[in-house]
C-alpha cells in the first residue's frame, strides 16, 4: 500500500511541472529517480506516522492528496 501511495505523490508531484511542485521545493526535481522514489516512499511512510520528513504539499492539488492519503491511512489502519 505504501508503495501505491508513494507512486501517486510522486506522480502528483510530476503532474504540475510548470508550477512550483514538492520535487522543485525539496530540490528532487533534478535528481535520479531513485532519489525522487525514496523521497517519495518516506513521504508516504511519514503519513503513518513511521519518522518524519521536511517534504510537504506545495500546491492545491499536492494539499488534496495529502488529505485524502491521511483519511485513508486513518480508516485503514484503525480498525
Amino acid at each position: 500500500m505504501e508503495h501505491v501511495i508513494a507512486c501517486g505523490w510522486f506522480g502528483v508531484g510530476s503532474l504540475e511541472s510548470d508550477t512550483e511542485s514538492w520535487l522543485s521545493q525539496s530540490g528532487a526535481a533534478e535528481s535520479t529517480f531513485g532519489i525522487q522514489y525514496t523521497a517519495s516512499f518516506r513521504w508516504a511512510l511519514s503519513n503513518l506516522g513511521i519518522g518524519g520528513t521536511n517534504i510537504e504539499a506545495v500546491s492545491e492539488l499536492e494539499g488534496l492528496y495529502s488529505i485524502i492519503v491521511g483519511l485513508v491511512s486513518l480508516m485503514s489502519f484503525s480498525t
